[in-house]
């Protein structure tokens, strides 16, 4: 989702005047090109992990790391996979740390795992690389890599990636001016000119 901070969804919540899952709902349908009942399908999905989390939480349980509950004890198998070099576990730690979930939010960590997931090769984690050099997460905002990384994802089939080419070159970002055939390029890239679905 593109809110990264409660304060941006309570403005949302003034500017839209609608109540705070609302928002969170109108900006999931519009990040995701979803309908309203698959984001709200999203929502429930998502509290009902977050409830399952909170009845599983073990105080009894401390990582390595400090962690405490049965997400501490999975964080720490994260952190242990992922050094060894597991690069789905690389990406978990990465989203961990950018969301703030389990962990404290930390984008350097956050950035430096994707980092190591992607020059392994992992597809998804290039787009998240891209994504943090675009928006200057962990890391100094530089579009022409997260324009390279964005394309090299795209390359590697990652659907995502092509959308938020196309996205960029359609209206365009500080650096990178809107260009047409490129955004046709990326649009059909990612499988929406023709209504493909994943």
């Amino acid at each position: 989702m593109a809110f990264h901070s409660l304060e941006e969804i309570q403005k949302s919540c003034r500017e839209k005047n609608v109540l705070f899952w609302r928002a969170v709902l109108l900006e999931d349908m519009a990040d995701r090109s979803v309908t309203e009942a698959e984001s709200m399908q999203s929502m429930q999905q998502m509290w009902t992990a977050m409830k399952s989390a909170s009845e599983q939480y073990d105080r009894t349980q401390v990582s390595a790391s400090g962690l405490v509950g049965k997400m501490g004890a999975q964080m720490e198998e994260y952190r242990l996979r992922a050094e060894a070099g597991d690069t789905a576990s690389m990406g978990a730690l990465a989203m961990a740390y950018h969301l703030g979930y389990p962990v404290k939010r930390d984008d350097a960590q956050a950035f430096l795992w994707a980092s190591r997931a992607a020059d392994e090769g992992d597809a998804e984690a290039m787009y998240q690389v891209a994504y943090f050099f675009e928006n200057g997460f962990g890391t100094p905002r530089d579009t022409d890599a997260a324009l390279l990384l964005y394309t090299e994802s795209t390359e590697a089939g990652v659907r995502a990636a092509a959308i938020r080419l196309y996205e960029i070159y359609t209206s365009g970002i500080p650096g990178v001016s809107p260009d047409g055939k490129k955004a046709a390029h990326f649009l059909f890239m990612s499988g929406e000119a023709d209504g493909e679905d994943e």
